[in-house]
């Protein structure tokens, strides 16, 4: 448009895209916004692999840089979770109970906090290749626009 804001058309079709992609709700439950953003995450790297997202290198570097920061961060409380999987020896009957949930929650049964975090950083892994792809998309419309602009110039 001539103010430079985007038409109704790419309204539209982002409304459809959204609608399209959405992801499904989850159970609710104490990790559901984990799942919701793991989904939004997967619509993201779609989006990245169909060429639908571009990213200028500049903030694809500044994002990248960022996510990295975040990975370093939960590989550090990963390690903290494993120290805290082990057993404390807090002694007999009821503390022996409350040592063993401590262990579980920490790093020993499906939705442990290891696992929960691991799985993060899976996300993070994902979400880089994702900006690399929308780098690379970024090029690829930039060639584009540059060979049409070209093509333009030349005589009919």
């Amino acid at each position: 448009m001539p103010d430079g804001s985007p038409g109704p058309q790419a309204a539209d079709g982002m409304a459809d895209w959204l609608d399209q992609n959405r992801p499904v709700p989850t159970d609710s439950g104490p990790l559901d916004a984990l799942g919701r953003a793991g989904l939004t995450a997967q619509n993201l790297i779609a989006a990245a692999g169909a060429g639908a997202i571009a990213v200028s290198p500049d903030t694809g570097q500044a994002v990248l840089k960022q996510l990295d920061m975040v990975q370093d961060e939960a590989r550090l409380l990963i390690q903290h979770v494993r120290l805290a999987g082990v057993d404390p020896r807090l002694g007999g009957g009821y503390a022996e109970q409350v040592s063993r949930f401590l262990q579980d929650a920490a790093v020993g049964q499906a939705g442990s906090a290891e696992e929960i975090l691991t799985k993060f950083n899976e996300e993070i892994d994902q979400l880089k290749t994702a900006v690399k792809q929308s780098i690379d998309n970024y090029h690829s419309m930039d060639q584009q626009g540059a060979h049409d602009v070209r093509q333009a110039g030349e005589p009919l």
